[in-house]
């Protein structure tokens, strides 16, 4: 499983891969791998149109010095790719009633 983790969002790469170990062990999932990739915050101003990167949350423009700025990455958690192995082809998976 690959997640998408923003760097403006209160989520700490750390405590996600810990509670996830949990959870595939007591699921019964142990060899599944979880792949985090961190996007940096990228913002765009609503001024002089410019887009740049931010490494700490001071939304000011580095090319005019609004704030009238907008996150236009780096934000939320987001399950990216998602891939499952069937171990016993016998298995039969049935859906609906």
């Amino acid at each position: 499983m690959e997640v998408t983790v923003g760097r403006l969002d209160a989520v700490v790469p750390e405590t996600l891969r810990f509670l996830f170990d949990a959870i595939k062990t007591e699921r019964g999932f142990g060899s599944a791998a979880l792949s985090l990739i961190e996007e940096p915050v990228e913002c765009w101003c609503r001024i002089c149109s410019a887009e740049f990167s931010l490494d700490e949350p001071v939304f000011i423009c580095p090319y005019c010095g609004s704030t009238r700025v907008t996150v236009i990455k780096g934000r939320g958690v987001t399950l990216t790719r998602i891939e499952a192995e069937v171990e016993d082809e016998s298995t039969q998976y049935q859906t609906g009633d």
